[in-house]
């Protein structure tokens, strides 16, 4: 997601762009505000993201809830098997026996021993990988490892080409 986040202030520029370039100052202004706008919706769900997700573990059930995060729930039973990774970053995925993703913990922003509280109390069996590319853990594990982290450069460029999108669609209708 870095990457898509990092491409941000060239859509800005684009932005920036259409403004110099359009003839009426209404017209300037709805332009700004909406590039406004959605530069500080992803500051938001950046920033907040890691800040309001709060993880619950017992003995018998696992929940995650967040503002911009879809609550999630299941069994600590359902967990067959956990993935301890070191790939970009450390990484903990929790199975099911489908070798489906029921939950991914990064340690930034899960403080380490977080994690590990949480691998102790589900108790599940142990895949430790010591050095691994998402690329090759989404092969290894379908599923466990969403597109975003598995092709990072390639998420970037279809976030970005929607941002070029929105200001085109944004400059035809001010033109109008």
């Amino acid at each position: 997601m870095p990457a898509a986040v990092g491409m941000t202030p060239l859509v800005v520029l684009g932005f920036l762009r259409v403004i110099v370039e359009l003839d009426s100052r209404p017209a300037r202004l709805a332009v700004g505000l909406i590039g406004l706008l959605f530069l500080l919706l992803v500051i938001a769900i950046v920033v907040s993201v890691p800040r309001t997700a709060r993880l619950a573990v017992s003995s018998n059930r696992v929940e995650l809830r967040g503002w911009f995060l879809r609550p999630r729930s299941f069994a600590t039973q359902d967990v067959t098997t956990i993935v301890k990774a070191r790939t970009s970053r450390t990484q903990v995925l929790l199975l099911d026996a489908r070798g489906r993703r029921l939950l991914a913990l990064n340690a930034p922003p899960w403080p380490r021993a977080g994690i590990d509280h949480v691998v102790d109390t589900i108790g599940a069996p142990i895949d430790l990988i010591n050095t691994m590319a998402p690329k090759q853990l989404r092969t290894n594990y379908p599923g466990a490892v969403p597109f975003a982290y598995a092709h990072p450069l390639r998420f970037g460029i279809l976030v970005n080409l929607a941002w070029i999108v929105l200001v085109i669609i944004v400059t035809v209708l001010v033109q109008l």
